[in-house]
């Protein structure tokens, strides 16, 4: 068993080289001398993780996956406290066919700010764990009044005011306290878009 691990310090020698089609520098004939475990990984909120923005340590965040960029394999984690953005992931090609949107996501990182854009993020992450989502069955006043956005929900309503871009109001055709619901562009509206038509559920 390897006793090299992530976030740990190494100390090796070898020679130094670059490898100009990647553009990389590199270390070749490496010999390991030494290494010394890092620290765990501290079990955080997102919140958490951007109030304290330490890059030094290493977290550990839950939550639900949305966004998913399988050509760069980015997405964002939202949990009950935030979203932050999620790159870099070290072991990508183990889960990148288990991943799915609007599942729930264990990862360790390091946080990062990305001041142009103004984005807080994860980096140099390790996905420990992923669950396929679960499809909640739901009133529109279910998730109105108690719904989470870290939930996924089912809910039928009659569509109107459809969009050019795909977007809609859905309406709920039973008075519950709210008469209807904004609905952005559907992830799969191609499929869909010569079907949907004003006043059909």
């Amino acid at each position: 068993v390897s006793i090299i691990s992530d976030g740990g310090t190494v100390t090796l020698t070898g020679w130094y080289s670059y490898y100009a089609k990647d553009q990389k520098h590199e270390i070749v004939n490496a010999v390991i001398e030494n290494f010394e475990e890092g620290a765990s990984a501290e079990d955080a909120t997102v919140s958490g993780v951007i109030q304290e923005a330490d890059g030094s340590k290493l977290y550990r965040v839950t939550g639900m996956l949305h966004n998913f960029d399988s050509q760069y394999f980015t997405f964002d984690l939202t949990d009950e406290t935030g979203t932050i953005y999620v790159l870099d992931v070290q072991n990508k090609d183990e889960w990148a066919s288990k991943i799915k949107p609007f599942g729930t996501v264990t990862v360790t990182g390091k946080y990062s700010f990305y001041p142009r854009g103004q984005v807080h993020q994860l980096e140099s992450v390790t996905i420990e764990s992923f669950t396929d989502p679960q499809v909640v069955d739901a009133t529109f006043y279910d998730v109105t009044n108690n719904g989470s956005t870290t939930t996924v929900y089912r809910i039928t309503g009659t569509a109107a005011t459809i969009n050019e871009d795909g977007s809609f109001q859905m309406e709920s055709g039973i008075y519950t306290g709210l008469y209807g619901m904004v609905v952005p562009t559907p992830s799969n509206y191609d499929s869909w878009s010569s079907k949907l038509k004003v006043g059909q559920q």
